[in-house]
């Protein structure tokens, strides 16, 4: 898919399960090394599709026009954070790539525009209509699953007992699991747990793993 970046014409990778966009140092230091860098190293840590940490030089501002759009002759200031990212194999042949920081932010100004019928109604290159196709099922599904990804169900085989003011930790199976990305989810208490109300769930964040 061909981006307008800082007025720089590329060809770049569409991700409909990154979570970031991201450029290559390479392409950094030859066409947009004008655009000071900053750092959140220090603060936000990046994983790869299998979990390992990926170093980063920092990230940039930059103005995007996304070309197969009909929003991209109006796109004029329209800055986004993309990561640059070392250089390794990978990136020398995607030198760019659009994740859905990106695609989400696309999607909800043409549907601001379009309305419900946005996917019918806006002139799309295939490239963006199946990539909203995409998010746009993924959010439905989550809604129909009432904004949960699963339900944890405990795989205890014996009688649990939870001396006072205590914790106990209990082991747990997925069950009506969406199809889902590697994500960082909430574990809470349902409205139909059947636990004792004098009892309480410890809320905690998890990766997701479908």
């Amino acid at each position: 898919m061909t981006i307008e970046i800082e007025h720089v014409t590329w060809s770049a990778f569409i991700d409909t399960v990154a979570t970031v966009s991201t450029i290559s140092s390479d392409f950094y230091n030859k066409y947009l090394s004008h655009i000071e860098i900053h750092s959140l190293d220090d603060v936000l840590h990046i994983e790869c599709a299998v979990g390992q940490h990926m170093s980063y030089a920092g990230y940039i501002s930059a103005s995007i026009k996304p070309y197969g759009t009909p929003q991209a002759a109006l796109l004029d200031n329209f800055k986004l954070l993309i990561f640059i990212f070392p250089n390794s194999n990978y990136n020398a042949r995607v030198t760019m790539l659009i994740g859905t920081n990106i695609i989400n932010r696309l999607l909800q100004i043409t549907y601001d525009d379009y309305g419900s019928k946005y996917l019918q109604e806006a002139d799309l290159d295939t490239t963006w209509y199946l990539a909203f196709c995409c998010l746009s099922l993924r959010q439905s599904n989550l809604q129909r699953n009432n904004n949960r990804l699963c339900l944890i169900k405990s795989a205890a085989t014996k009688r649990l007992v939870i001396p006072p003011n205590e914790r106990v930790v209990v082991e747990g199976c997925m069950d009506k699991n969406l199809p889902y990305h590697r994500v960082l989810a909430m574990l809470q208490a349902t409205r139909r747990s059947t636990i004792h109300t004098d009892v309480d769930i410890t809320p905690s964040l998890h990766f997701y793993n479908f």
